[in-house]
């Protein structure tokens, strides 16, 4: 699941069917078999680094669709998008959380291309929060989902600055990796730099602007009547 914007080679991806690999999105007739053939073959640190650019983008750019404020978020026709997009952000964020942060040794993470990194503290406290609601609640088929006590169930900020600071948190432990990398001299820095660049979060004017057009959506959508098919069969 993801975006298909493309930012400087930072390609966007879809899942293979026969073999879950995760390839470059390209349509068939824009495909270059050779070029195709040849992402398998670089570097496994330049894919992955590819990869990670991809959970930043999607960090960046879904969190004016997926906060309860999204103008997806209105009427049952829109609703499948609207859960779509939350839950897309938050695998997102526990990708971005267990790359920088909880760093499982059989996976691809943030020490396989820094074997010294070590992720700031305060991100890295709320990231790890992050990834442990994401585990329960998104990922897996916990009991959590499901608890008994309703005065233990809390609901999860979903407003759009609190989005945001999740994906504040991950940029930053990301612009910590690619200081610590770029001081270490090591391969792929100007990839890393080019990355970091494209993938920066929204400016509070970038996002009034995004906040502007989503209420302007909103009021559209509330004024007229869309045609709703799903509406009489779920609700009666």
């Amino acid at each position: 699941m993801g975006s298909l914007t493309t930012h400087r080679g930072l390609a966007s991806w879809q899942t293979l069917p026969s073999s879950g690999v995760a390839f470059p999105f390209v349509g068939d007739d824009e495909r270059d078999d050779d070029d195709f053939a040849a992402w398998f073959e670089r570097p496994i640190e330049e894919r992955v680094l590819d990869t990670l650019g991809h959970v930043m983008m999607n960090l960046r750019d879904l969190p004016v669709f997926a906060c309860d404020r999204s103008v997806l978020n209105h009427g049952t026709i829109w609703l499948p998008a609207y859960i779509a997009c939350v839950d897309a952000f938050f695998v997102n964020a526990r990708l971005a959380s267990e790359f920088f942060v909880k760093m499982p040794e059989r996976d691809c993470t943030a020490r396989m291309l820094l074997p010294t990194w070590h992720p700031p503290h305060g991100p890295a406290k709320r990231l790890e929060h992050v990834w442990s609601m994401t585990s329960k609640h998104i990922v897996h088929m916990s009991k959590d989902r499901v608890p008994t006590d309703p005065e233990s169930w809390q609901q999860e900020d979903m407003s759009y600055r609190a989005l945001m600071r999740i994906n504040r948190d991950a940029y930053a432990a990301f612009s910590s990796f690619v200081a610590e990398y770029t001081i270490n001299d090591t391969p792929y820095v100007e990839l890393l730099q080019d990355m970091h660049r494209g993938v920066r979060p929204f400016s509070s004017r970038e996002a009034a602007k995004l906040h502007a057009n989503g209420r302007k959506a909103e009021r559209r959508a509330r004024r007229y009547s869309f045609p709703d098919p799903y509406a009489a069969v779920w609700w009666g």
